[in-house]
């Protein structure tokens, strides 16, 4: 029987967190001729900006994440973006789909029945989240196997999403979907000011496995996402793609760990 592979939720509750960006960036590295994992991304966010940082629009498509949602092949619902690296986009009629999942039996598994078999072509699986925990986000965490958090470390917020998160997950675990974080990533640091310093001690207080890497405070991750590729791919000497880079590294040996 093929194996499944690892399936991450890149997730904060908070929306402006960096989960699109986080997604998209370790994609990209982790598809890399330097790791050469072959990686599927999921859209469940419906303002696509995933998508867009891989160069692909997702309006040329006829509701790809709607039709995966509804049965239709995964085959006919990805987009190829290079030899390891295929995307899911989203479309504007996720919101129907929250709606209809609520009459449906068993409406929280309904995205991990329709792949349960059509996943093991890839080593790895990233989902961009949804912010929030309507029925989106739950179908993205009863698939997946871990939690990925970005957590922008300029904005108090990310830290009280993350927060909120756990509390969130706790909920899933009681009802048999425990979803463990696997890596919490800092995003847009600024280390030398008192905010940062206070967020920091906030989120290294809460005994999770916090990366050691981190990105920095730069305008350079806003431009690559207004060129429509990521840092990694636009910039794979910068700052912030080696951190991307190392992140990836670091997934790739925990999942490795796991998989042992």
């Amino acid at each position: 029987m093929p194996m499944s592979p690892p399936v991450l939720a890149v997730y904060n509750q908070k929306g402006g967190a960096g989960k699109s960006v986080s997604t998209a960036n370790l994609a990209r590295a982790l598809s890399s001729s330097e790791i050469a994992r072959r990686v599927l991304v999921l859209e469940l966010d419906k303002q696509a900006n995933c998508s867009l940082m891989l160069g692909v629009n997702p309006g040329e498509y006829d509701a790809p994440m709607t039709h995966a949602f509804e049965g239709t092949p995964l085959s006919q619902c990805v987009v190829a973006i290079d030899d390891r690296l295929d995307l899911v986009p989203a479309d504007a009629n996720l919101p129907d789909v929250v709606n209809s999942l609520y009459s449906m039996r068993r409406r929280e598994e309904v995205l991990a029945r329709q792949l349960s078999d059509e996943l093991s072509a890839y080593d790895i699986v990233l989902i961009d989240m949804p912010p929030g925990q309507d029925l989106l986000a739950v179908n993205g965490l009863v698939l997946a196997t871990h939690v990925v958090v970005p957590v922008r470390m300029t904005d108090a917020n990310a830290v009280n999403g993350l927060i909120d998160l756990q509390d969130f997950l706790a909920e899933l675990a009681e009802l048999e979907w425990e979803r463990p974080i696997a890596l919490v990533l800092r995003i847009d640091c600024k280390p030398l000011t008192n905010n940062f310093k206070a967020l920091n001690e906030a989120l290294l207080a809460m005994d999770l496995n916090v990366s050691e890497h981190t990105t920095r405070h730069t305008t350079l991750v806003e431009q690559s996402v207004t060129t429509g590729q990521t840092i990694v791919t636009w910039q794979p000497r910068s700052a912030p793609a080696i951190a991307y880079m190392e992140f990836a590294r670091e997934l790739d040996e925990l999942l490795g760990a796991v998989a042992a």
